[in-house]
């Protein structure tokens, strides 16, 4: 054995034929390492969110991009891509996408020249996609699902499948607003007739936002033309969830905000005069509200179970301190005084930077 160096650094090294191969073979086991090394801190910073295209998606309210923002002020590497931008060559074990630099500048998001990437290189993976929940939806959680392993994906693509944003509060019927979910328009109407008193809402099951929900009341039609509301709704062979129409709703419904299981933002949404759709894109009104306590012990509580599931970002209606829907693909954080937004995504981020560490 003989005394060695390499860069500058002293080790010990076999003589004679053994020599260049051990020297060679160090070298290039501390390269690896430092590589690995390197990679590894690398992948922490990454952060992926999927969204739908920019030129769509309002900078202001927008919650993925105040999101996106908050963790770039904490240090992290944000990127963004589409949907229709992921894709799995078989000759690699996971899927990957094309992946563009997140900046901003003014009011104005701007992307960077796109690259292909691997899904794994991500340490977070931020699924923010809007629904329709069709097969599109369905198939890029299938093509994350291959990262799983090695990036970690809010919220998991197991629980996106496992729970329908309609049908979820069915699982915790203690706290849910009765309703129910048929395509059979003679059931549906029936449940009209019985359990609503002939007032209730009819709502697809893979939209968002208010959109294709129908108020149906003896009040305005008959029977008859409830009938033929119906069939004409399932007549697509889908399912339709009806619940009793909740009057409270003029007052408002209310929007909880949770994250990791901690409550971060409440607000009353105000439907526009004459309207029942307490929705910001329908003209709702947002307000300030103090929660009860039965309500935070409420949303809390779902939310628990629900991070079981790898549901670790939910957002609540309720109305008349009953859950009404529970949004998990893309949850909007709203709160009536716009100075609240930069402290409630500055404490999320500090969440997924320590999620993103276990």
């Amino acid at each position: 054995m003989r005394l060695c160096r390499l860069d500058s650094k002293e080790f010990f090294a076999p003589t004679c034929g053994q020599e260049a191969f051990s020297l060679s073979t160090w070298g290039l086991s501390l390269q690896r390492r430092r590589s690995t090394e390197i990679g590894s801190l690398s992948h922490q910073k990454k952060q992926l969110f999927i969204l739908d295209p920019l030129e769509s998606l309002d900078p202001r309210l927008d919650s993925s991009l105040q999101m996106a923002q908050a963790l770039k002020s904490a240090g992290v590497t944000v990127y963004f891509t589409t949907i229709d931008q992921i894709f799995w060559d078989s000759r690699q074990n996971n899927a990957s996408c094309q992946s563009y630099s997140l900046d901003r500048k003014d009011d104005r998001w701007l992307s960077g020249p796109g690259t292909d990437t691997e899904l794994k290189e991500f340490r977070v993976i931020h699924m923010r996609k809007d629904p329709p929940f069709d097969i599109r939806y369905v198939a890029t959680t299938w093509l994350l699902e291959s990262a799983s392993e090695h990036s970690k994906i809010l919220n998991s693509t197991v629980g996106l499948r496992k729970y329908n944003e309609k049908m979820a509060a069915l699982y915790f019927p203690e706290y849910a607003i009765p309703s129910l979910i048929s395509q059979d328009a003679n059931k549906l109407f029936s449940y009209f007739q019985d359990e609503c008193q002939g007032d209730a809402v009819l709502k697809p099951l893979d939209m968002y936002g208010g959109r294709g929900v129908e108020h149906l009341t003896l009040e305005k039609q008959s029977p008859a033309e409830v009938l033929d509301v119906l069939k004409s709704q399932v007549s697509d062979g889908l399912w339709r969830q009806i619940q009793p129409f909740q009057k409270q709703v003029s007052a408002g419904e209310v929007r909880a905000f949770v994250s990791f299981g901690e409550p971060i933002a409440w607000c009353l949404k105000v439907p526009k005069a004459g309207d029942f759709l307490a929705n910001t894109r329908a003209g709702a009104t947002l307000l300030d509200y103090e929660p009860s306590e039965a309500e935070m012990a409420m949303v809390v509580d779902i939310s628990l179970e629900l991070m079981k599931d790898g549901i670790h970002w939910v957002g609540f209606d309720l109305i008349g301190g009953r859950v009404s829907e529970i949004n998990i693909t893309s949850p909007r954080l709203l709160t009536a005084r716009t100075e609240n937004y930069p402290k409630c995504f500055e404490k999320m981020a500090r969440q997924i930077i320590k999620f993103a560490e276990i």
